[in-house]
């Protein structure tokens, strides 16, 4: 079992190791701020973690809010975020998102809305993103592409997983904007087989012992969906 919860909630350490591994070359947030037009809108991020994406987008925008579920995550966006005058940072679940009807231009989650599980707590938190996205706004998301050799690491069900949240993604009439190809690469290859090691377990070790490699290549893509 991956444990991804016990890394983001617990073991922040490990998580903040992973996430400064991904895309050294800083692909996904070219990409994803070259197609988001965020500029003087109001933006709800889902899913904001230690607040990655923030700094490069809120000082453009005309108020930003960051919202996680994850106590430990919300205290480490806090420290990120305090000289950034427009962020409000919100404690709170995707369920019940505590903003107004109507009220943000723009939605975005990374690696943040296909995580929401099971399926029926998705539904809820995409139903309570419809309730504060206006009339004509957007809804961002990246998520996992199933191919490469990252997701071969992970195995053939998270494979299958990753793809079902594309087709889920697409039943709700988002559209694939783009696929993007990065990497990740770590300090070392013990370091790799630490964090890898810690969060995927066994199919970890198994994966660098046959491909000993500190650098780990990944596809992520981008959906949108205008809403009516």
């Amino acid at each position: 079992m991956e444990r991804w919860a016990e890394a983001y909630t617990t073991d922040t350490g490990i998580y903040q190791a992973f996430a400064n591994a991904a895309d050294p070359e800083r692909e996904v947030s070219r990409r994803v701020l070259r197609a988001i037009p965020y500029a003087d809108k109001t933006i709800l991020e889902i899913g904001c973690g230690p607040g990655g994406y923030a700094p490069d987008m809120a000082p453009r925008a005309k108020s930003y809010f960051a919202l996680d579920v994850s106590e430990a995550m919300i205290a480490l966006a806090r420290e990120r975020l305090a000289g950034i005058p427009n962020v409000t940072i919100l404690h709170a679940d995707a369920q019940s998102i505590p903003l107004a009807d109507d009220s943000m231009d723009i939605i975005f989650g990374t690696w943040a809305i296909g995580a929401i599980w099971p399926h029926e707590t998705r539904e809820s938190a995409l139903g309570d993103i419809h309730r504060v996205v206006k009339p004509r706004g957007e809804v961002w998301a990246v998520e996992s592409h199933w191919q490469g050799p990252f997701m071969e690491m992970r195995g053939k069900e998270e494979q299958d997983g990753d793809h079902q949240t594309w087709l889920w993604y697409k039943s709700h009439g988002f559209r694939l904007v783009d696929v993007i190809d990065y990497a990740f690469e770590f300090s070392s290859l013990d370091e790799a087989k630490r964090i890898l090691g810690f969060i995927f377990g066994e199919k970890a070790h198994r994966y660098l012992a046959a491909h000993p490699d500190r650098r780990i290549g990944h596809r992520a893509i981008l959906v949108h969906k205008q809403v009516s």
